[in-house]
């Protein structure tokens, strides 16, 4: 087995540090073939996805950029079947050509004559990434001369498990991403107020039903932070999880409710917040309501008509009718969904105060 020296080392060392603390795929790949030629000198270095089965082919990343020609994808797909270093691929190897043909049976190939031939490449050297079923993610360095030596397979050998350890968290991550920013869309288009908090405590994701209920609060010193009032609180829920079954508890603020959802160990936390429906007569009463307005509008803001708040207070429908034209003007108003509105900011305020 080839030794390395404590120079290969501290470069592989350096090289998965570098790629562990990147965190979006894209720029993942980028950085991967460009600590891969240092670690391995070479002329091309590429990221392919190639489904065998089917023939397809995607060059995701190349270094350098410019060596990717028109029609180059649908080439390498057509053709990878001929390439041994994808029909013999397997996990935690490191394999090149010269393992399974020479150069003359290289030549032979359409896969040369199409892909290889172009771009000068003679000698190539892989290894494989954690792939969804019937792909292959294939991490490839190419030569024109001389053919990789075993120094160059055993410094790749040692790097490939850290670099597979970095690309799935990268992915894990991007994973992550995209559930939250499905989760985001969804909650949006249903008005549902919900915030994900990380383990550190700072706000993973916000729906926008969430961030309009936030701002009845004291807003926090960062975007990522909650306001203090819900932080305060939500620190309290999560010392509770950690030693007693979490009862329901909730918070109030205005108009609304939060509910906390323990996570699981060392996992996200939820938060959902409930906007109520329901006036509060004894603060429309502080807005200068007489305790009758504040019943009617308060049957309005349920959803009731004149008629049906005429039979619920014994009343006739003209005397409903005085009772609202009466909170038009004390509201500054015209129409009793503005009166609603009026009342639910008040009544938000006041509590909030």
């Amino acid at each position: 087995m080839e030794m390395l020296t404590a120079r290969d080392l501290h470069t592989v060392l350096d090289a998965a540090h570098e790629l562990g603390s990147t965190d979006e795929i894209d720029e993942f790949r980028a950085r991967l073939l460009s600590q891969v030629r240092r670690l391995v000198p070479c002329d091309i270095a590429s990221w392919n996805v190639i489904a065998p089965n089917s023939r397809e082919a995607q060059i995701s990343a190349v270094d350098p950029s410019e060596c990717v020609r028109h029609g180059d994808e649908q080439l390498l797909g057509t053709y990878a079947h001929q390439n041994p270093l994808i029909t013999s691929a397997a996990p935690g190897t490191v394999q090149k050509f010269s393992d399974f043909i020479t150069r003359r049976q290289l030549h032979r190939l359409e896969l040369y004559d199409h892909v290889y031939r172009a771009i000068a490449v003679e000698h190539q050297i892989a290894f494989i990434l954690p792939a969804p079923r019937e792909r292959v993610i294939g991490v490839a360095l190419n030569r024109n001369h001389p053919d990789f030596s075993e120094r160059d397979r055993r410094v790749l050998e040692v790097a490939a498990p850290l670099i597979t350890q970095a690309y799935e968290r990268a992915a894990s991550l991007a994973r992550l991403h995209a559930t939250l920013d499905a989760l985001g869309r969804a909650t949006d288009a249903n008005s549902h107020a919900i915030i994900v908090l990380h383990p550190s405590g700072q706000v993973q994701y916000a729906s926008a039903a969430a961030r309009a209920c936030l701002r009845e609060l004291p807003s926090a010193d960062q975007p990522t932070l909650l306001p203090a009032p819900l932080a305060a609180w939500c620190e309290a829920q999560q010392a509770r999880a950690q030693h007693t079954p979490l009862l329901p508890q909730t918070l109030r603020f205005g108009n609304t409710t939060a509910r906390f959802l323990a996570g699981a160990t060392a996992g996200f936390d939820a938060i959902v917040l409930e906007q109520s429906n329901e006036l509060r007569p004894a603060l429309l009463r502080e807005a200068g309501l007489t305790t009758r307005e504040s019943e009617v509008l308060t049957l309005v803001a349920g959803g009731l008509t004149n008629a049906q708040i005429a039979r619920e207070l014994t009343l006739s429908e003209p005397t409903i009718a005085k009772h609202l034209q009466h909170v038009y003007a004390k509201l500054g108003v015209t129409n009793r969904t503005a009166a609603v509105a009026r009342a639910r900011d008040h009544s938000s305020g006041q509590s909030s105060g």
